[in-house]
């Protein structure tokens, strides 16, 4: 198995993949367009914030997560924020998701931040992974969220 992470700016190539699994899963159904998806990932560093990280499984795109300025309209005092972790399906169950974390994490403390803030609708799989639960959040259109910290 081999899994490597990346900076998405240093493959400028996987924006479109990257955006497009992006649109799909979440943006789509907010009404914005694949453009505007493709400038917002096209718009990412690999010294500051914002952050979008991309994995590959033995050489392909399989997953990505983003460290963003905010994610959270409701908890504009939490900073930074981590966001669009997504891994494709066909690599779903094979350590990508860890990867990307453990990438995720040492950006964010090479960054001298000590947490970072992310939210989801699931339950119980992040603090198996070390996160602490801080409270539910009712974001937009009332849909209750699990606001997570992550430690570096």
């Amino acid at each position: 198995m081999s899994i490597e992470v990346d900076f998405l700016c240093r493959h400028p190539a996987y924006i479109p993949t990257v955006a497009n699994w992006a649109w799909q899963f979440w943006n789509q159904a907010k009404g914005f367009t694949l453009a505007q998806i493709i400038e917002r990932f096209s718009l990412s560093f690999d010294d500051k914030i914002p952050q979008t990280y991309l994995a590959f499984y033995q050489g392909k795109p399989a997953g990505t997560m983003s460290l963003w300025h905010h994610d959270c309209v409701q908890r504009p005092a939490l900073y930074p924020w981590f966001a669009a972790f997504y891994i494709d399906e066909p690599y779903r169950g094979r350590q990508v998701d860890r990867a990307l974390q453990a990438f995720a994490v040492e950006q964010l403390r090479q960054l001298g931040f000590a947490e970072a803030y992310f939210v989801t609708p699931i339950e119980h799989y992040y603090e198996r992974k070390g996160c602490q639960y801080v409270e539910q959040v009712i974001v937009a259109h009332g849909e209750c969220k699990r606001l997570y910290c992550v430690r570096s």
